[in-house]
């Protein structure tokens, strides 16, 4: 594991906390829980945005590996990636962009979101007992029913989501 000086992250992120400073919004973005779901074109997009925005816990989920064919729209997946999982790809490439784990935890989940506990097992549940709920969800699954369980499940919780269409 390898930590980052205080001065690193801080200048890293320095546009940012420019921009929420009167709102004191940088410490609540460094410390939210954010779940993304789907990793194709729109989740690794956003999976990789909320990391180089000082996020400070992202889990993703999904199933598939990189394709030749999702190298077009696939935020961080080369040629090297094919056949790999795609939210291990991400993972991979997100710790080269934030090494230090304590400033950036990155869960990947290798599995398909049903929207059935059993099936799903634990992936909904927040990362630990001090956090209660995710801070927002991002929906950025294909499938339109699984989309629909997975908004459900949320408005149900009071969970904040944010919903993302593919072509």
């Amino acid at each position: 594991q390898q930590c980052l000086p205080p001065e690193i992250r801080s200048e890293m992120l320095s546009r940012n906390a420019l921009y929420f400073a009167s709102s004191n919004g940088m410490p609540r973005i460094e410390s939210s829980h954010v779940l993304v779901v789907g990793l194709g074109g729109v989740g690794s997009h956003t999976a990789h945005m909320l990391a180089r925005s000082g996020v400070g816990y992202i889990r993703m989920v999904d199933f598939d590996q990189v394709t030749l064919s999702s190298l077009n729209r696939h935020a961080v997946a080369t040629l090297k990636d094919v056949g790999l999982p795609k939210a291990i790809v991400l993972a991979h490439h997100l710790r080269e962009i934030c090494p230090d784990e304590k400033k950036l935890v990155l869960d990947p989940v290798v599995k398909m979101y049903t929207g059935d506990k059993e099936r799903d097992g634990s992936m909904m549940d927040p990362p630990s007992e001090r956090c209660q709920r995710w801070d927002l969800v991002i929906d950025a699954i294909d499938d339109v029913p699984t989309k629909a369980n997975l908004i459900a499940y949320c408005a149900k919780r009071g969970i904040r989501v944010i919903s993302c269409m593919g072509a």
